[in-house]
């Protein structure tokens, strides 16, 4: 071999030894890549559950709400009524006399 082959080989060797090693570091990235969107993946898991849960506590919280409400209006609707027949007692009264 002529000192140019020679010198072309180590060049070339030189070359292949870069592609090797960035071969790997891409491969290294790809591996930390998988690990971190299997993370992610895990999150987003655990935030959707987090939000079905909070949509359900939500709409468990409205029907409370509303059947609060409700009771509220029973008791006045039920003080009115007491009032009334109170009153009617009244007028029934004044018409015996």
């Amino acid at each position: 071999m002529t000192s140019d082959q020679i010198k072309t080989m180590h060049t070339f060797e030189a070359r292949v030894r870069q592609l090797m090693q960035a071969y790997e570091m891409l491969n290294r990235n790809v591996a930390a890549l998988k690990v971190e969107n299997a993370e992610l993946k895990a999150d987003l898991a655990r935030h959707k559950a987090q939000v079905e849960m909070l949509e359900h506590n939500y709409a468990v919280l409205k029907t409370v709400r509303m059947l609060e409400i409700s009771d509220q209006d029973v008791k006045a609707t039920r003080q009115k009524f007491t009032q009334l027949i109170k009153d009617i007692d009244k007028c029934l009264a004044l018409l015996d006399v």
